[in-house]
C-alpha cells in the first residue's frame, strides 16, 4: 500500500468515526426528543379523558365543548380507559386490546403518573382523584408519525453518510497526493 492511499485510508477513518458519532448523537436526542413529546400528547388525552368522564357534570357547559373538542382529536390506535379504586373498568368500555395487572395498577396509585409499554402502544397511566372517588385514567396509543419521521431521519441520515465518505474519499486522496507532491519532486530529483 502506497503512503498517498494509507493517509487517505487513516484520513477517512478518522472523520468517518467522528460523523458516524454526531449522526448518532443527533439521531438520540431527535429519538429522545420525539419520545417526550408523545408522552405529552398522551398525557394529555389522558387528563382530557379524565375531564370528559369525570368533571362534565361540574364544569360550564362551553369548557365541557372545548374538552369535548380535544377529545375527538385521538391518537393512532389510541385506547382510552378509566378504572375505578377496585381496579375495574368505569365509563369507557373495556377493550381486550389492553389487560393491566393489579401490580401496574398499583404503581400508577403510589406514583401518581407512571409511564409503560402495552404491546406496541407506549402509555401512561394517572391516579386521579375526583369528588365522586379515586380514579386511575390510562391512555395507550402507537406512535405512527413518531416512528415514521425517525426511519425518514435514519435513511436521511445514511444517505448523508456515505455521501459524505465518498466526498471525503475523493478529497482525502487529493490532498494527499498534494501533501506529498514535494517528497515525489524530491525523489524524483534524486533519481
Amino acid at each position: 500500500m502506497t503512503i498517498r492511499n494509507r493517509l487517505t485510508w487513516l484520513f477517512l477513518s478518522i472523520v468517518a468515526v467522528l460523523l458516524l458519532a454526531v449522526l448518532a448523537v443527533v439521531f438520540v436526542l431527535q429519538l429522545n426528543s420525539s419520545q417526550r413529546e408523545f408522552r405529552q400528547r398522551l398525557r394529555e388525552r389522558a387528563q382530557v379523558t379524565g375531564y370528559i368522564y369525570l368533571e362534565k357534570d361540574e364544569m360550564r357547559a362551553s369548557a365541557f365543548r372545548d374538552f369535548e373538542k380535544k377529545y375527538l382529536q385521538s391518537l393512532s390506535n389510541e385506547i382510552l380507559q378509566v378504572y375505578d379504586a377496585t381496579g375495574q373498568v368505569r365509563f369507557v368500555a373495556a377493550d381486550e386490546r389492553v389487560r393491566l395487572s393489579d401490580a401496574v395498577l398499583a404503581r400508577i396509585v403510589s406514583n401518581k403518573e407512571v409511564y409503560f409499554q402495552l404491546g406496541p402502544r407506549q402509555a401512561v397511566g394517572l391516579f386521579y382523584q375526583d369528588n365522586q372517588g379515586d380514579y386511575i385514567i390510562v391512555a395507550a396509543a402507537e406512535n405512527v408519525y413518531g416512528h415514521r419521521r425517525m426511519r425518514g431521519l435514519a435513511t436521511i441520515m445514511g444517505v448523508i453518510f456515505v455521501v459524505s465518505l465518498l466526498a471525503i474519499y475523493a478529497v482525502g486522496r487529493f490532498f494527499a497526493g498534494r501533501a506529498l507532491a514535494p517528497i515525489a519532486a524530491l525523489n524524483d530529483q534524486v533519481d
